[in-house]
C-alpha cells in the first residue's frame, strides 16, 4: 500500500503494472495483482519447480498422451505438438488410415494392391503366384484338389474339377453311376416265341 499526500487514504501499489519491477515475477509465468500484493502464477503448459516455472512435458504424461490415437506426440516449450505417424494422416482432431491403393503405388500391373492399418500390400492375385518378379499362372491341378475319379482341368488363375465318364457329382466328390439300376428291378421278363408261344424266362445279370 501506499500514502498519497492529495488522498486521505492508502491506495493499492500495483506491482505488476510498475515498469521498476518488470522482473517481479519469474520467467514464464504472469503477474497478478490483488489488493495489497501480487501474486505470480506459472503460464499454461508449466509448473512451479521450487521458486522456478519448469516446463511440463505433456508428452510424458503417465495417464497416457493427450494425442489421438495412431500419432506421435513431441514436446515444446510450454506446449505439445502432435504429428500423425507415417500412413496415416490428419482429419479433423484424429488420424485416419490412408489408402495408398487409391493413390500411386509401387504394385506392378499384374499384381493386386490390398490396403492396410497404415500401410499396403501389393501381391498376385488369387490363382497366381510370384515368380522371377512376375505374377504366374499357378497350376492347382499338380496338389489334386479333384475327387480321385475326376478329372482336374486347369485354367489362366483357376481350375475346374469334373467326374469322369460313368461317375456323377460335383468333382470334388463323385460317385459311380449304377446304369442297370433302371433294368434290375425287372429281374425276369417273359420271352414269347413267335412260332410255338413256348413260354421261357432269363434273367438279367
Amino acid at each position: 500500500w501506499i500514502f498519497q499526500l492529495n488522498v486521505t487514504e492508502c491506495v493499492d501499489v500495483d506491482e505488476c503494472a510498475d515498469s521498476l519491477n518488470s522482473s517481479v515475477c519469474q520467467p514464464n509465468s504472469t503477474c497478478i495483482n490483488v489488493p495489497g500484493s501480487y501474486y505470480c502464477p506459472c503460464d499454461s503448459g508449466f509448473t512451479l519447480d521450487g521458486a522456478q516455472c519448469k516446463d511440463v512435458d505433456e508428452c510424458a504424461d503417465p495417464s497416457g498422451t493427450p494425442c489421438p490415437e495412431h500419432s506421435m506426440c513431441n514436446n515444446t516449450v510450454g506446449s505439445f505438438l502432435c504429428f500423425c505417424i507415417p500412413g496415416y494422416m490428419p482429419v479433423n482432431l484424429g488420424c485416419e488410415d490412408i489408402d495408398e491403393c487409391m493413390e500411386n503405388t509401387t504394385c506392378r500391373s499384374d499384381q493386386v494392391c490390398t490396403n492396410q492399418p497404415g500401410a499396403y500390400n501389393c501381391s498376385c492375385p488369387k490363382g497366381y503366384h510370384e515368380e522371377d518378379g512376375a505374377c504366374v499362372d499357378t497350376n492347382e491341378c499338380e496338389n489334386a484338389p479333384c475327387h480321385p475319379m475326376a478329372h482336374c482341368w486347369n485354367s489362366p488363375g483357376s481350375f475346374s474339377c469334373r467326374c469322369l465318364e460313368g461317375h456323377t457329382g460335383n468333382g470334388t466328390w463323385c460317385e459311380d453311376v449304377d446304369e442297370l439300376g433302371g433294368y434290375l428291378i425287372r429281374t425276369k421278363q417273359l420271352c414269347f416265341h413267335m412260332g410255338n408261344h413256348l413260354n421261357s424266362s432269363y434273367q438279367i445279370t
